[in-house]
Formats: structure tokens, sequence, C-alpha cells
């Protein structure tokens, strides 16, 4: 909230009105910006999601491997087949759990 010295004048109400509108859009942008943004680390992590779980099905898993839990298999297939240089975390994806991406 602004307060302002002696008596408003409407040239200070104006000032003060406008910097209160480019406050208010200056917010607005940051948050679509952070929303992009959130959204860009979801997409990577879905992708890479996606290639660790192909590439354990495809180089890893075994016929007499299964059945297996699921956690066992994110944790000693999938994980093992994301590059040292990126990490693999499910809570950074759009499914959020395990059970909602093997649904998928």
């Amino acid at each position: 909230m602004l307060y302002l010295r002696g008596n408003p004048t409407p040239h200070s109400l104006l000032n003060c009105s406008l910097n209160n509108i480019f406050y208010v859009h200056f917010i607005h942008f940051i948050c679509v910006r952070l929303s992009q943004f959130h959204v860009h680390v979801h997409v990577v992590m879905d992708e890479r999601l996606l290639e660790c779980f192909l590439q354990a099905l495809k180089t890893q898993l075994k016929k007499p491997d299964i059945p297996l839990l699921t956690s066992t298999f994110y944790r000693s297939y999938m994980l093992e087949q994301c590059p040292t240089s990126q990490k693999l975390d499910i809570k950074k994806s759009s499914y959020k759990k395990l059970s909602r991406f093997l649904a998928v």
C-alpha cells in the first residue's frame, strides 16, 4: 500500500495508480514465466522417465526376473539407465507417482 504525504493531488494519485498497475503487470509476468518453467521441467522429466523405462525394458529386464515389485523395477532398473550427468526424479514429473506413470 502506498501512503502519500500531505494533500494528494490528481497528479500524485495518477502516479500511484500507474505504479500499482505496473507492479500488478510485473507480478503477472513473473507468475506466467514461472508456470512456463514449471511446465518445462515436467516435460523434460517425463521424457527422461519414458526413456529410462524403455531402456530398462529393452536392455536389463530378463524373463526370469518377472514378476517383480514396481519399486524394485524403478530402483534397480530404471535408475541405472539414467545418465550419470542427469537425475531421474518421478516427483518432478507430471505423474508424481510411479503407479500413475505405469498406468498410462
